[in-house]
């Protein structure tokens, strides 16, 4: 107040900004001092990212936004007023015609963010020592930077696309640039690059780039350049994605720029921007969109900016209630494996993709570490506590291995253990008297059963145990009354049980029938028994004394029937659920009536069912899973589904209180990502 000379309103770049918020239009306006970025958010910012930041105070001076207050918003418009110091704004501003939008068939549909910006000759804004080793006018009229999927610590996959005059001249700079030998994909070459290319405002460090008709990518990463060309091949690109097609209609159709951001996978970009504190008092992803398109069209210094958001989740198929989406290098292939650290108290998420890497992922959706195996995983995954040192621990095994690794993932002294004889299943870890002193089961291919200690060393009665035979399934394990059960069930259709020292606890039990399903158990003071089930609906009931009979159910045709054996409904003992195509039954115990709880169809055959449980509910909840669709249900003991069923997904899912907060939490593997739904 005492310096009126320095108002905001003596400012050129806000006074541009003002004149377009001086309107009719109910809203909200929202001004942002870009140029002054840094300083203003810097309580909020990661200081080791400063320097990327930076960026975002080169780009202009003001931003403005008009928020309509509206409770569904799909459109809002604003306003930008660059640096015109900035040579690639300074040549957009200046430069003639529109942007070209055949770029979108050649962007796939998997980026985290992309910006397209027209810019008239790209040959223009190269360094001279770049127009030195090119000696060629090869490039187009637009610049595009894209984000792809996130690599660790931090950073993620950038992109460079450019369009061409000619596919050969291009090619011909490439060589030129070319550090080595190429990687040939498909039909592509991918060159590696010198260091130091476009490095004034590409944004990135250049490595890799390759030719591709029209245009070449350039990018900081090998499988990433790898994963946009397969993209591009099968035709998985903007330009045929209804989603993002719906935004570009609602958007001027001549413009000079493009802004993209994907609301679940660009809060992963975004994220690690934040300083620790402020990233850890977010409890979900706190973008309101699950994507956005902005438009950029200059008038006169000034760029109009308009934003189209898809609309309501129904309409575009995603779910509401996504606290977080992490995307993955490839597929998700079972279910998340949540478990609490015992030295934080806060639980993670431990998830496995289908090049056999693994993430632990926070509760906030961090991913905290991965690591590659050379194998596919066999087990299940157990989380176990060596020794009481309250530090926690992921035991799991693979064809050749047994895996312990800390919560960092890294190996245990001692671990893996390499087994002699390739494994025929998966691991069962076993603590037998509660004690953290654990004991490792598996079966090889010799058809022979193992046992170790925590240190590798064979267990008495397991050294091994000669003819179990071939075991498809990993040893079922249990206990009841003070006695130990390890039972393992042959591709023959034979069950034979045992004692923790290896004796037998009965007779083995032949059901004269293969393809039967994993074994399953249930403990009551008034039923005891072992079960498993035929892809006929039939399930063979065993007893802890070895008499055995059998239950056929009934539901669908009883072709492929998938069977469960759950508390969901009726008293504490177990029920029988069996889903065949499209359709499920649940039938449980009465006294000694054998009753039929309900019968649910759904909209089409469903890949696999599965119990869910959740802490603060007594009875379970059955799971199914349909992967084509990618599409989740849930059924309460009534049959009845949630009103927020079907979520999307592609495995399995888990239920857990991710944030202690005593909300159910859905968290499941999603085509490449892994997402979390805080459940009403």
């Amino acid at each position: 107040l005492r310096h009126p000379g320095s108002s905001v309103c003596r400012d050129k770049a806000f006074r541009a900004m003002y004149i377009r918020a001086a309107t009719d239009d109910p809203g909200m306006s929202l001004f942002v001092n870009i140029a002054n970025f840094n300083a203003q958010f810097a309580p909020l910012l990661n200081a080791g990212k400063f320097s990327e930041l930076k960026k975002i105070d080169h780009a202009g001076q003001w931003l403005f936004w008009k928020i309509p207050l509206e409770k569904q918003v799909s459109r809002a418009r604003g306003a930008f007023f660059p640096n015109a110091s900035n040579p690639l704004t300074l040549a957009a501003c200046a430069a003639g015609g529109h942007l070209e939008e055949g770029f979108l068939q050649a962007v796939p549909d998997n980026l985290s963010a992309f910006a397209a910006l027209h810019t008239g000759d790209v040959n223009n804004l190269l360094t001279e020592k770049e127009q030195q080793q090119s000696q060629e006018n090869w490039a187009g009229e637009a610049v595009f930077w894209g984000i792809g999927e996130l690599l660790q610590k931090g950073r993620y996959e950038q992109f460079l696309l450019l369009p061409v005059t000619d596919g050969k001249t291009a090619e011909n700079v490439l060589e030129k640039w070319s550090a080595g030998a190429t990687t040939d994909y498909q039909f592509f070459k991918i060159w590696p690059l010198r260091s130091g290319l476009f490095a004034e405002w590409a944004g990135t460090e250049i490595r890799f780039g390759a030719a591709m008709g029209d245009f070449v990518l350039f990018g900081n990463n090998l499988p990433g350049i790898e994963r946009w060309l397969g993209k591009y091949i099968a035709g998985q690109t903007l330009s045929k994605d209804p989603v993002f097609l719906k935004m570009k209609m609602n958007l001027p159709a001549d413009k000079d720029g493009l802004l993209y951001l994907d609301g679940l996978k660009g809060w992963q970009v975004i994220a690690p921007f934040l300083n620790e504190k402020v990233y850890l008092s977010l409890d979900r992803n706190p973008l309101p969109f699950n994507a956005a398109l902005v438009s950029l069209v200059w008038e006169k210094e000034v760029g109009r900016l308009d934003l189209a958001l898809p609309g309501q989740a129904a309409e575009t198929g995603k779910a509401a209630n996504i606290l977080w989406s992490v995307p993955l290098r490839s597929n998700a292939v079972r279910k998340p494996f949540a478990s609490v650290d015992p030295a934080s108290g806060e639980m993670d998420v431990l998830v496995l993709d289908e090049d056999h890497r693994l993430y632990l992922i926070s509760r906030n959706g961090r991913v905290l570490w991965q690591r590659a195996l050379q194998e596919p995983v066999l087990s299940d995954f157990f989380h176990i506590d060596i020794n009481n040192e309250k530090a926690g621990q992921f035991a799991f095994s693979t064809r050749n291995q047994i895996y312990v690794i800390n919560r960092k993932g890294e190996d245990i002294d001692g671990y893996p253990l390499a087994l002699q004889v390739p494994a025929a299943n998966g691991v069962t870890v076993v603590d037998f008297f509660q004690s953290h002193d654990y004991r490792f089961f598996i079966v090889c291919e010799n058809g022979k059963a193992y046992g170790f200690d925590e240190k590798g060393s064979p267990v008495e009665g397991w050294r091994p145990k000669e003819g179990v035979g071939d075991v498809k399934y990993p040893i079922l394990h249990f206990q009841t009354d003070g006695k130990d059960f390890l039972a393992m069930l042959g591709e023959n259709g034979t069950m034979q049980v045992f004692k923790k020292n290896g004796e037998r606890r009965f007779s083995s039990i032949s059901f004269a029938q293969q393809d039967l399903q994993p074994l399953d158990y249930q403990v009551t003071k008034s039923s005891s028994r072992i079960v498993t089930a035929d892809p006929n609906g039939k399930v063979y009931v065993t007893n802890l004394a070895g008499d055995h009979f059998g239950l056929q159910l009934r539901v669908g045709e009883n072709k492929d029937v998938r069977f469960v054996f759950s508390d969901v409904t009726g008293d504490e003992r177990k029920d029988y659920i069996a889903m065949s195509g499209d359709e499920l039954s649940v039938a449980y115990y009465n006294g000694h009536s054998f009753l039929t709880a309900f019968q649910h169809q759904f909209p089409w055959p469903q890949d696999e069912v599965f119990p869910v449980h959740w802490q603060r509910h007594r009875k379970g909840f059955i799971g199914t899973v349909n992967r084509s669709k990618k599409q989740l249900f849930l059924l309460d003991g009534n049959g009845k589904v949630p009103g927020q069923f079907p979520l999307a997904g592609s495995t399995p899912f888990t239920m857990v209180d991710l944030a202690g907060d005593g909300k159910p939490v859905v968290v499941t593997g999603n085509g490449a990502a892994v997402t979390a739904y805080l459940l009403e």
